[in-house]
């Protein structure tokens, strides 16, 4: 089951292929409806593993999010995702509004780093930081502007990258604060 469950979710082969897959590797011969049903019980042995780890997040003193369209099938839907650096929370809602982004958020007090989506506007302006990588990309777009717009833009997108080599040195130092 484990291994049907980590071919269809994490290698997202299909139904079919696992089937194959299955015969050729170990001789192992399924129905196209066991393997589907044998991926029924893991979302339930998962559920409080998931839990664990949203809660876990939640509790982080910073933490990002965002959120991309996901399908399934003909449905369009939403993959919401708030991670640190050592776990990762996803979360699909039907919607891309304020009321997924609090589910996804919860009790978390923390630091929050996004986009500018208005989704994550309840959270407190002094607790949240927008993505620097977004900000980068809006300042490029200025660089292609004439005058002073495109100057200035210009100057930012280079302080800017100024700052990401000076934070990729500092990590790189092995410098820890705590010593």
């Amino acid at each position: 089951i484990a291994w049907i469950a980590l071919m269809s979710g994490h290698y997202r082969m299909s139904t079919r292929n696992i089937q194959n897959l299955m015969a050729m590797q170990w001789g192992l011969r399924f129905s196209i409806g066991a393997i589907s049903e044998a991926q029924e019980p893991m979302a339930e042995w998962l559920k409080p593993l998931h839990q664990h780890i949203g809660d876990t997040v939640r509790s982080a003193p910073v933490a990002h999010a965002d959120e991309t369209t996901h399908f399934r099938g003909s449905s369009r839907l939403w993959l919401w995702v708030l991670c640190t650096t050592d776990l990762t929370y996803f979360m699909v809602h039907a919607s891309r509004g304020m009321k997924a982004a609090r589910e996804l958020l919860g009790d978390f007090a923390g630091i929050l780093i996004s986009d500018r989506h208005g989704g994550y506007n309840d959270h407190p302006v002094d607790q949240r930081q927008i993505c620097w990588a977004h900000i980068l990309r809006n300042l490029e777009r200025l660089t292609g502007r004439k005058g002073d717009p495109g100057d200035t833009g210009r100057w930012l997108v280079k302080a800017v990258r100024i700052i990401f080599q000076l934070e990729h040195r500092w990590r790189k130092s092995g410098y820890r604060s705590d010593r």
